[in-house]
């Protein structure tokens, strides 16, 4: 690892451990409202200042962490299982069934993400109650919205694989097609795929803040970088630390990502 990348490495291990470790250890609950510390300034007690409820904005914004990151991972992880597994299947098949399942995949990438991902967070709202169910209808529908570039990322690698010598060696001495994608392809391009999973969690932190933002996302007094910003945006002109601060998290945190996963230049 270059040192350039030790320094977003380590911003996101001290957010991780803020976000698991600083609401717990600050004293103050994340949805108590205290009167004589409504949009109190930045000051050492409130690192952040405190909101238009007089809650500590940043224990809040550590809260966000759990609810933004955790919702990012586990979108990628689903997006991942879904997307190579129907990458594999494609690249692996024969001719006939490969174009049309990436002719099947092109049709589904033309729907615009925006759309589908509001309509199927709209669903859930009407289907599903619990915030913990709302969580994970939101990472699902995050998810269907994205596996598909991970499909086509994981069909190309799996067809530039499949062209090498020793995979027509394998073939030469009757392997099938689909030990040779367990035992020769998958080991082969594991790293890779793990790269491209990497850099999908900025978009799906991205995805999760414009939803919250908008209205159809995480619904308070859940706490989400997007909600928080949503918050401070009522009140911009005149707070504008409301705003900065959660946004400033999620810049540095999206830009951590990208530069831990951004592939080495050749």
């Amino acid at each position: 690892m270059t040192k350039i990348r030790w320094i977003p490495f380590l911003y996101l291990v001290i957010l991780l451990a803020g976000a698991i470790w600083i609401p717990m250890l600050s004293g103050f609950e994340a949805n108590e409202s205290q009167m004589d510390l409504v949009l109190c300034p930045a000051s050492w007690s409130h690192p952040f200042g405190c909101d238009s409820l007089g809650r500590d904005l940043f224990v809040r914004v550590m809260l966000g962490a759990r609810t933004t990151l955790g919702l990012g991972v586990v979108t990628t992880i689903i997006a991942f299982f879904l997307g190579v597994v129907f990458g594999f299947i494609s690249g692996m098949s024969r001719p006939r069934i490969d174009v049309f399942m990436m002719k099947l995949l092109e049709v589904l990438m033309s729907i615009p993400q925006l759309i589908l991902i509001s309509l199927c967070v709209l669903f859930f709202y009407r289907k599903v109650e619990s915030p913990i169910g709302l969580f994970f209808g939101i990472a699902l529908s995050l998810c269907l919205g994205a596996w598909m570039l991970m499909a086509k990322i994981t069909r190309g690698l799996v067809k530039k694989e499949i062209m090498l010598d020793y995979i027509e060696a394998a073939r030469a001495l009757g392997a099938s097609r689909w030990r040779i994608a367990y035992h020769h392809v998958f080991p082969n391009i594991k790293w890779d795929l793990l790269v491209a999973a990497g850099l999908q969690i900025p978009g799906f932190l991205m995805f999760e803040s414009v939803l919250s933002f908008i209205g159809v996302g995480l619904q308070p007094p859940t706490a989400s970088w997007g909600l928080l910003i949503q918050e401070g945006w009522k009140t911009l002109s005149s707070f504008p630390q409301l705003v900065l601060f959660p946004g400033a998290v999620l810049f540095l945190t999206v830009a951590s990502f990208n530069l831990l996963f951004r592939k080495r230049p050749v």
